[in-house]
Protein backbone atom coordinates (compact mmCIF):
# COMPACT_ATOMS: atom_id res chain seq x y z
CA UNK A 1 0.00 0.00 0.00
CA UNK A 2 2.86 2.36 0.77
CA UNK A 3 4.38 1.65 -2.63
CA UNK A 4 1.05 2.09 -4.29
CA UNK A 5 0.57 5.46 -2.62
CA UNK A 6 3.85 6.67 -4.08
CA UNK A 7 2.58 5.74 -7.51
CA UNK A 8 -0.62 7.52 -6.90
CA UNK A 9 -1.84 9.92 -9.46
CA UNK A 10 -1.34 13.01 -7.36
CA UNK A 11 2.30 12.26 -6.62
CA UNK A 12 3.33 12.00 -10.29
CA UNK A 13 1.19 14.93 -11.23
CA UNK A 14 3.16 17.03 -8.76
CA UNK A 15 6.50 15.86 -10.14
CA UNK A 16 5.38 16.62 -13.67
CA UNK A 17 4.10 20.05 -12.70
CA UNK A 18 7.45 20.90 -11.10
CA UNK A 19 9.22 19.99 -14.33
CA UNK A 20 6.84 21.97 -16.48
CA UNK A 21 6.88 25.02 -14.21
CA UNK A 22 10.63 25.40 -14.61
CA UNK A 23 10.35 26.44 -18.26
CA UNK A 24 7.41 28.76 -17.68
CA UNK A 25 8.85 31.04 -14.98
CA UNK A 26 8.87 34.57 -16.47
CA UNK A 27 12.21 36.31 -17.03
CA UNK A 28 12.55 39.73 -15.43
CA UNK A 29 16.33 40.16 -15.30
CA UNK A 30 18.37 41.50 -18.25
CA UNK A 31 20.17 38.94 -20.42
CA UNK A 32 23.75 38.01 -19.49
CA UNK A 33 26.34 37.01 -22.09
CA UNK A 34 28.00 33.65 -21.35
CA UNK A 35 29.84 31.18 -23.58
CA UNK A 36 28.64 32.83 -26.76
CA UNK A 37 24.97 32.21 -25.91
CA UNK A 38 22.36 34.59 -24.56
CA UNK A 39 21.40 33.26 -21.12
CA UNK A 40 18.32 34.42 -19.23
CA UNK A 41 18.62 34.23 -15.45
CA UNK A 42 15.40 33.81 -13.48
CA UNK A 43 14.79 35.36 -10.06
CA UNK A 44 14.75 33.17 -6.97
CA UNK A 45 15.84 30.12 -8.98
CA UNK A 46 18.98 28.72 -10.50
CA UNK A 47 17.14 27.79 -13.67
CA UNK A 48 18.43 29.03 -17.01
CA UNK A 49 17.22 28.78 -20.55
CA UNK A 50 19.28 29.28 -23.70
CA UNK A 51 18.18 31.24 -26.73
CA UNK A 52 19.71 31.77 -30.18
CA UNK A 53 23.27 33.22 -30.22
CA UNK A 54 23.43 37.01 -30.66
CA UNK A 55 26.08 39.11 -32.41
CA UNK A 56 27.72 41.74 -30.21
CA UNK A 57 29.16 44.99 -31.68
CA UNK A 58 32.70 45.62 -30.46
CA UNK A 59 33.92 49.07 -29.48
CA UNK A 60 36.11 49.34 -32.58
CA UNK A 61 33.21 48.41 -34.86
CA UNK A 62 30.99 50.97 -33.19
CA UNK A 63 33.67 53.65 -33.56
CA UNK A 64 34.10 52.77 -37.22
CA UNK A 65 30.37 53.11 -37.86
CA UNK A 66 30.08 56.44 -36.08
CA UNK A 67 33.33 57.93 -37.40
CA UNK A 68 32.68 60.72 -39.95
CA UNK A 69 33.38 59.65 -43.51
CA UNK A 70 36.24 61.49 -45.27
CA UNK A 71 35.03 64.32 -47.48
CA UNK A 72 36.52 64.59 -50.96
CA UNK A 73 38.33 67.89 -51.44
CA UNK A 74 37.42 70.08 -54.44
CA UNK A 75 39.63 69.52 -57.46
CA UNK A 76 40.60 73.21 -57.51
CA UNK A 77 41.92 73.02 -53.97
CA UNK A 78 43.92 69.89 -54.72
CA UNK A 79 45.41 71.61 -57.78
CA UNK A 80 46.58 74.78 -56.04
CA UNK A 81 48.04 72.81 -53.13
CA UNK A 82 49.95 70.59 -55.55
CA UNK A 83 51.34 73.65 -57.37
CA UNK A 84 52.27 75.25 -54.06
CA UNK A 85 54.20 72.11 -53.08
CA UNK A 86 55.91 71.96 -56.47
CA UNK A 87 57.10 75.59 -56.37
CA UNK A 88 57.81 75.61 -52.64
CA UNK A 89 55.80 78.79 -52.05
CA UNK A 90 54.54 80.47 -49.99
CA UNK A 91 57.47 80.51 -47.59
CA UNK A 92 55.72 83.07 -45.40
CA UNK A 93 51.99 83.53 -44.78
CA UNK A 94 51.29 79.94 -45.79
CA UNK A 95 47.95 80.31 -44.01
CA UNK A 96 46.77 82.05 -47.18
CA UNK A 97 46.19 78.57 -48.59
CA UNK A 98 43.68 77.99 -45.82
CA UNK A 99 41.86 81.18 -46.76
CA UNK A 100 41.83 80.01 -50.39
CA UNK A 101 40.29 76.70 -49.28
CA UNK A 102 37.49 78.54 -47.49
CA UNK A 103 36.73 80.58 -50.61
CA UNK A 104 36.76 77.51 -52.89
CA UNK A 105 34.31 75.79 -50.54
CA UNK A 106 31.74 78.49 -51.37
CA UNK A 107 32.18 78.21 -55.15
CA UNK A 108 30.24 76.26 -57.73
CA UNK A 109 31.93 72.99 -58.77
CA UNK A 110 33.36 74.38 -62.04
CA UNK A 111 33.53 78.09 -61.26
CA UNK A 112 36.71 79.65 -62.74
CA UNK A 113 39.05 82.00 -60.88
CA UNK A 114 42.47 83.60 -61.13
CA UNK A 115 45.20 82.73 -58.65
CA UNK A 116 48.56 84.28 -57.80
CA UNK A 117 51.29 82.40 -55.96
CA UNK A 118 54.04 84.42 -54.25
CA UNK A 119 56.76 83.59 -51.77
CA UNK A 120 54.86 85.67 -49.20
CA UNK A 121 51.32 84.48 -49.80
CA UNK A 122 48.59 83.89 -52.36
CA UNK A 123 45.83 85.94 -53.99
CA UNK A 124 42.59 84.77 -55.59
CA UNK A 125 40.38 86.66 -58.02
CA UNK A 126 36.77 85.63 -58.60
CA UNK A 127 34.45 86.62 -61.38
CA UNK A 128 31.85 87.47 -58.72
CA UNK A 129 33.65 88.47 -55.54
CA UNK A 130 31.25 88.95 -52.62
CA UNK A 131 34.09 89.90 -50.26
CA UNK A 132 34.97 93.15 -52.01
CA UNK A 133 33.14 96.04 -53.63
CA UNK A 134 35.11 95.39 -56.83
CA UNK A 135 36.78 92.39 -58.42
CA UNK A 136 40.40 91.68 -57.48
CA UNK A 137 42.46 91.56 -60.68
CA UNK A 138 45.84 89.96 -61.17
CA UNK A 139 46.99 93.20 -62.76
CA UNK A 140 46.43 94.96 -59.43
CA UNK A 141 48.36 92.21 -57.63
CA UNK A 142 51.27 92.52 -60.06
CA UNK A 143 51.44 96.27 -59.52
CA UNK A 144 51.40 95.90 -55.75
CA UNK A 145 53.89 93.03 -55.38
CA UNK A 146 56.08 93.17 -58.54
CA UNK A 147 55.06 90.87 -61.36
CA UNK A 148 58.49 89.23 -61.57
CA UNK A 149 58.01 87.67 -58.12
CA UNK A 150 54.56 86.21 -58.88
CA UNK A 151 53.21 83.13 -60.62
CA UNK A 152 49.80 83.63 -62.24
CA UNK A 153 47.23 80.92 -62.98
CA UNK A 154 43.64 80.45 -64.06
CA UNK A 155 41.44 77.63 -62.83
CA UNK A 156 39.14 77.02 -65.82
CA UNK A 157 36.82 74.59 -64.08
CA UNK A 158 38.85 71.49 -64.96
CA UNK A 159 42.51 72.33 -64.46
CA UNK A 160 44.96 74.93 -63.19
CA UNK A 161 46.46 76.68 -66.22
CA UNK A 162 49.66 78.78 -65.88
CA UNK A 163 49.50 82.25 -67.43
CA UNK A 164 52.50 84.15 -68.79
CA UNK A 165 51.29 87.46 -67.34
CA UNK A 166 48.79 89.00 -64.97
CA UNK A 167 47.00 90.67 -67.89
CA UNK A 168 46.52 87.35 -69.66
CA UNK A 169 45.12 85.80 -66.49
CA UNK A 170 42.48 88.53 -66.24
CA UNK A 171 41.64 88.19 -69.95
CA UNK A 172 41.21 84.43 -69.70
CA UNK A 173 38.87 84.75 -66.73
CA UNK A 174 36.77 87.26 -68.68
CA UNK A 175 36.54 84.79 -71.56
CA UNK A 176 35.31 82.03 -69.25
CA UNK A 177 32.73 84.35 -67.70
CA UNK A 178 31.43 85.21 -71.20
CA UNK A 179 30.91 81.48 -71.89
CA UNK A 180 29.21 80.52 -68.64
CA UNK A 181 25.67 79.82 -69.91
CA UNK A 182 25.37 77.50 -72.88
CA UNK A 183 22.28 77.02 -75.04
CA UNK A 184 22.16 73.55 -76.57
CA UNK A 185 19.70 71.00 -77.89
CA UNK A 186 18.45 68.07 -75.86
CA UNK A 187 19.76 65.67 -78.49
CA UNK A 188 22.90 65.34 -80.59
CA UNK A 189 22.86 68.06 -83.22
CA UNK A 190 25.21 69.74 -85.68
CA UNK A 191 24.06 73.11 -84.37
CA UNK A 192 26.91 74.88 -82.57
CA UNK A 193 25.85 75.75 -78.98
CA UNK A 194 25.65 79.44 -78.12
CA UNK A 195 27.54 80.70 -75.06
CA UNK A 196 26.86 83.89 -73.12
CA UNK A 197 27.39 85.40 -69.67
CA UNK A 198 23.76 86.14 -68.76
CA UNK A 199 21.18 83.49 -67.80
CA UNK A 200 18.22 85.61 -68.91
CA UNK A 201 19.66 86.10 -72.39
CA UNK A 202 20.40 82.40 -72.68
CA UNK A 203 16.86 81.41 -71.69
CA UNK A 204 15.40 83.86 -74.20
CA UNK A 205 17.60 82.44 -76.96
CA UNK A 206 16.55 78.89 -76.07
CA UNK A 207 12.88 79.86 -76.49
CA UNK A 208 13.59 81.59 -79.81
CA UNK A 209 15.52 78.62 -81.22
CA UNK A 210 12.83 76.20 -80.09
CA UNK A 211 10.24 78.23 -82.02
CA UNK A 212 12.52 78.54 -85.04
CA UNK A 213 13.79 74.97 -85.31
CA UNK A 214 10.86 73.10 -83.80
CA UNK A 215 12.81 71.25 -81.12
CA UNK A 216 13.59 71.75 -77.44
CA UNK A 217 16.62 73.74 -76.34
CA UNK A 218 17.99 74.02 -72.80
CA UNK A 219 20.22 76.44 -70.92
CA UNK A 220 23.16 74.83 -69.11
CA UNK A 221 25.18 76.51 -66.39
CA UNK A 222 28.67 75.21 -67.15
CA UNK A 223 29.90 76.26 -63.71
CA UNK A 224 27.51 73.87 -62.00
CA UNK A 225 27.91 70.13 -61.48
CA UNK A 226 27.94 67.82 -64.49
Amino acid sequence: MRVASRCSRGYWRGKRSQTRTASHIPSVLPPVQASGLLVLEHPKTNLQEETMPTKLITRSELARKTRPQPVTEPAALIAIRAESDRIGWPVHFATDLGHDANVIATMLPHEPFTWCLRSDGTHMGRAIDTRRAGQLTMRAVAEAFTAGRCHFYVWDGRGLQPMHSAERADERLAELVAERFEVRTRRTSSLVPAKMPDRGQADALAVEWERRYGEAFVTVDTWGGR
